[in-house]
């Protein structure tokens, strides 16, 4: 066994988590994309053509690949201030029919775009809480599957009465690299595939296929076919378990802050502090131990959103855990409040 935290998924072996019944209620209630900036791309697509859209705001702290794959749309971008963590919003906009904002729910939390939005179209992003889908009241919604599932490829919009997009042989291909990728890491997991970089490689190169907009479309029919047997309501409630337990478990610390979610609905581990320099030692000390943090998002662009990307870190405490690997990576933790 190669026991490491974190980093992508590997292919799920846990049948507690799938189904091959009716299966999960989830699927009935989206339309399936390639990928989570496919399905925004498809959301403006349809509101350019129905509503005559011409401005979308859109928030400066955010995945910037995702904007390059939309910039040739004929659409104008204007970006809105916003510090995810405190919840402020610095947004003034014409609300009229052919404006749209992008709203996005940042790491499981909500906030109050704090305007009018009587006449433009509110695009939500519950890319970090798949939970929404059954109470977001927004216009538009959609988000990125697999950040939050054990899927190759994957974004979704909320059924919405739109045209039906194909499957191209670019999104198809790159499906099938990173399922070979999935299937070699969770066989390094499990102590039959000793080469970590291969699967690395796969799963990189891949994941870079994901900015080219030939692989803009429908959902390819290898992944659809085993996204309906992942049971999506068991797998949200096992991290939620997971984030209850870790919780309980670590202690207080001056190095940094843990930012906590009233419903345990944290899209994952989340920490704060003072500067990058603290930030990165604590991100070393956890790598030295084989837990590999996020960083969200790499690259981005105004003074206020690099001081959100350099202060903050987010650990994995997904399905993927058992109890007795949640206790390994809180004593990690609390190990190095003990040692710094």
């Amino acid at each position: 066994m190669n026991k490491e935290y974190g980093s992508d998924f590997h292919l799920l072996t846990d049948d507690t988590l799938r189904t091959y019944g009716s299966g999960s209620t989830f699927w009935d209630q989206i339309t399936p994309f390639f990928s989570g900036r496919s399905a925004l791309r498809a959301i403006l697509q349809f509101g350019i053509e129905k509503f005559q859209w011409n401005r979308l705001y859109i928030p400066d702290y955010y995945c910037h690949e995702v904007y390059n794959f939309l910039e040739d749309l004929p659409v104008q971008f204007i970006y809105y201030q916003i510090h995810p963590l405190e919840g402020s919003v610095a947004l003034d906009i014409e609300d009229v029919a052919t404006t749209a904002v992008l709203k996005v729910n940042y790491f499981g939390w909500d906030f109050d775009l704090s305007v009018q939005t009587t006449n433009c179209s509110v695009i939500e992003d519950i890319t970090h809480n798949l939970s929404l889908l059954h109470r977001n009241k927004a216009d538009f919604v959609f988000g990125s599957l697999r950040k939050e599932l054990p899927l190759p490829v994957g974004g979704f919009v909320k059924r919405l009465n739109m045209s039906d997009y194909s499957v191209s042989a670019k999104a198809e291909d790159v499906a099938l690299r990173k399922f070979c990728g999935m299937t070699l890491k969770r066989d390094y997991l499990e102590g039959k595939f000793a080469e970590k970089q291969v699967f690395r490689d796969l799963l990189t190169t891949a994941e870079s296929n994901f900015e080219d907009r030939s692989t803009h479309g429908s959902m390819p029919s290898s992944v659809a076919k085993y996204a309906h047997t992942l049971d999506v309501e068991s797998i949200k409630l096992k991290k939620k378990r997971n984030s209850q337990l870790i919780k309980s478990l670590l202690n207080p610390s001056s190095h940094f802050r843990l930012i906590v979610h009233d419903r345990h609905e944290e899209f994952a581990l989340i920490f704060t502090f003072a500067n990058r320099n603290n930030r990165d030692f604590f991100k070393s000390h956890l790598v030295a131990n084989t837990i590999y943090p996020m960083v969200l998002w790499p690259g981005q662009k105004s003074d206020a959103a690099k001081l959100v990307e350099d202060t903050i870190l987010m650990i994995h405490i997904d399905f993927r855990y058992s109890e007795a690997d949640i206790r390994v990576i809180s004593t990690i933790i609390n190990n190095f409040n003990i040692h710094v």
